[in-house]
């Protein structure tokens, strides 16, 4: 969907294929650079030792797991955005606003959770090893929360009036800075003091903020700024911070029950063997950085729905549903054939160790069994959500972390003896509950559910 100075406009393209793939391709590529960052981390750490890197990684879960609920409610600015634009209201930075002022409120909750960093990590039972690298990584993490929730919000106005470009462009550049800042800081390169993992959190600090000052920029003076009353500032009415948080507090809320159940997860894999929590640690890096595409096409599943049903256009919300589904299913079948052909050189790259590579090819397979269902869960939640259906999600994921995930994770791990492959069976478990259950809810929802003989089309 091209991003217009005059609003939303329908054509004939509008609900296909070709326009989710041309709204996802710029996603698909911020999103991979996003996750990228971290899988660096991880590829780093590698080089420095077993310890450090299963810290990265478990410190990188139990970071965005503090923050999920936060950036999750956030997402919603895009949403509202896109109803507006397709509803071709004026004011199109009026939710925007109401999500910078939560900004501050957030990011001081965030960092007041620091503080608790090593009662949690001694709680969940971290390996002696493990414990002292993972809490220096998520103490330096935290402070980026208001530039991480900032850019939330703006990165999220931007796809809700169609401009994916800009947020690839953003991301690539964050992504280098990240890259070439992580390699000088954790081996000391020019003279300086090699820092290990505090020097991968730190440069990942201020790849973020690079990222943030440069969406304040295409925020504040793109060329859409003026016409959609980005560079005027009023406070929100409490109507529309009402709206924000009803419609977004159940997109966060479902962020922090998935994010509860993964960690729990993790958490689980950071009591076990370094050789597993490694293994579990790549793996869960790479899986992390495959699915990234599949929340791409979400998020314009989300936009494209959004947009059409705020122009009552039910028709081409539908086509637009159906369009992504096809696309992500399609791509994360791909990823599960590939991960299974590929899973030993995959492993052997990140860590050459035998007893690594061994055990991470075995989980693979498991990994790669889920990724198809994976795919469409996510593809479903973003119709849901831009329908307006935010509260969905959050149930379904609840459910299933509380009754499926969580509860299976120990019970194959230990009390079946199973350790990390247990975990991972698990895993497969919850994702295959998950998509079940919200593709029933997506079929009965206005997207998707076909209209009665004699209804228009033109109508939501």
């Amino acid at each position: 969907m091209p991003d217009s100075l005059h609003g939303f406009r329908v054509h004939a393209r509008s609900g296909s294929i070709r326009e989710v793939a041309v709204l996802a391709a710029p996603l698909v590529i911020a999103s991979l650079s996003q996750s990228f960052m971290w899988v660096v981390d991880t590829f780093l750490m590698g080089r420095v030792g077993t310890a450090e890197q299963g810290a990265v990684g478990l410190g990188g879960v139990l970071w965005w797991s503090v923050l999920c609920l936060f950036a999750g409610t956030m997402t919603v600015t895009g949403i509202l955005v896109a109803q507006d634009y397709g509803a071709r209201k004026p004011d199109l930075a009026l939710n925007v606003r109401a999500g910078l002022l939560l900004v501050l409120p957030m990011s001081l909750i965030v960092l007041a959770l620091r503080g608790a960093v090593p009662i949690g990590l001694r709680a969940m039972h971290v390996t002696d090893a493990v414990r002292p690298y993972a809490q220096t990584y998520i103490d330096v993490r935290m402070l980026a929360a208001p530039l991480v929730l900032t850019s939330f919000v703006l990165t999220s106005y931007l796809r809700g009036i169609g401009n994916t470009l800009t947020p690839m462009i953003v991301s690539l550049i964050a992504n280098v800075a990240n890259a070439l800042l992580a390699v000088v800081l954790i081996f000391g390169l020019f003279g300086l003091t090699p820092r290990g993992v505090a020097g991968a959190a730190i440069a990942t600090v201020l790849a973020s903020s690079i990222e943030c000052a440069l969406y304040i920029g295409a925020y504040f003076f793109g060329r859409a700024s003026r016409a959609h009353g980005s560079r005027t500032w009023s406070f929100p009415p409490p109507r529309v911070l009402r709206k924000f948080l009803v419609a977004g507090l159940p997109i966060g809320l479902a962020w922090l029950f998935e994010a509860v159940a993964w960690t729990s997860f993790s958490v689980y894999s950071g009591t076990r063997p370094a050789d597993e929590l490694a293994a579990h640690a790549i793996l869960f890096q790479v899986t992390g950085l495959c699915f990234m595409p599949a929340a791409a096409l979400g998020n314009a599943a989300a936009t494209l729905v959004g947009q059409y049903m705020g122009a009552r256009r039910r028709d081409l919300a539908r086509r637009s549903a159906f369009s992504a589904l096809a696309v992500g299913m399609a791509y994360m079948s791909v990823v599960s054939v590939a991960l299974a052909a590929f899973r030993i050189p995959l492993m052997r790259a990140f860590n050459p160790t035998p007893e690594v590579v061994a055990l991470g090819g075995s989980i693979a397979l498991i990994a790669a069994l889920y990724q198809p269902f994976d795919g469409f869960g996510i593809v479903v939640q973003g119709v849901l959500r831009g329908a307006g259906h935010t509260a969905i999600p959050t149930a379904v994921m609840l459910a299933s972390g509380l009754f499926v995930f969580i509860p299976l994770v120990w019970l194959l791990g230990e009390h079946e003896g199973m350790g990390i492959r247990g975990a991972w069976l698990a895993a497969l478990a919850h994702v295959v509950v998950v998509s079940a259950l919200l593709g029933l809810a997506v079929l009965r929802s206005k997207p998707c559910a076909r209209e009665s003989p004699g209804a228009a089309p033109s109508h939501a």
